[in-house]
């Protein structure tokens, strides 16, 4: 993390997790933007605006956005906020937990959210806007693409490969090796041991596999 102030675009759950892990680090919290009311008590002190065209009237050059609305099975909102965010000129800050452990040689994008007590061993590459959820393990030599999401204690065995807007949910079990194509959603507790060619829905401990759309 840096210096600029960061401001939170989300009012729920995921940005109260956010918003605790920013305050023990170094960074500034300058505000929460959501049309919702905030009910968290660890946002309720902070500055609320209530529409998202209240971004634009912070500098840039001073602040960077963080994504505080959590990934969802369906209808993931965050690339449209990062596209808005994005067009009034913000950058995206890192958030790392101080309780996560990530290992030296891991390449981390902006945006990329690194909760408590993950862990993300070396070789790992992490693109833009990925969560990492609490007590996840990414191991060694792993890719992750764009804007997925590693539910909490789900593991990535070593080598294994994701594509852009992936779901793994809390528990699932990736074996070594495996890729998984974009836009698939992996369920809860899944064990997954062999490659997910085209957008899917995968679940149960033998990996049950159902095609899906990527839209």
């Amino acid at each position: 993390m840096n210096n600029s102030r960061v401001i939170i675009l989300g009012a729920g759950g995921h940005a109260s997790v956010l918003a605790d892990t920013i305050m023990r680090g170094t960074q500034d919290i300058a505000a929460v933007i959501s049309p919702s009311k905030v009910h968290s008590p660890i946002l309720t002190h902070l500055k609320h605006c209530s529409s998202d065209d209240q971004l634009k009237h912070f500098d840039p050059r001073t602040h960077e956005v963080v994504i505080g609305v959590g990934p969802r099975v369906h209808g993931d909102v965050r690339p449209q906020l990062v596209s808005f965010a994005q067009e009034l000129g913000f950058k995206f800050a890192k958030v790392i937990s101080e309780a996560a452990y990530v290992a030296e040689q891991v390449k981390i994008a902006d945006g990329v959210q690194l909760l408590p007590a993950c862990v993300v061993n070396t070789g790992a590459i992490i693109a833009e806007h990925v969560v990492v959820n609490s007590r996840a393990l990414v191991e060694h030599d792993c890719s992750i693409g764009a804007f997925s999401h590693i539910g909490p204690a789900a593991v990535l065995c070593g080598g294994v490969n994701l594509g852009q807007h992936v779901f793994v949910g809390a528990g699932a079990v990736i074996l070594p090796g495996v890729r998984i194509a974009s836009h698939t959603i992996i369920g809860a507790n899944a064990l997954v041991d062999r490659d997910i060619d085209q957008p899917s829905t995968v679940y149960g401990a033998r990996a049950t596999v159902q095609q899906r759309s990527s839209t």
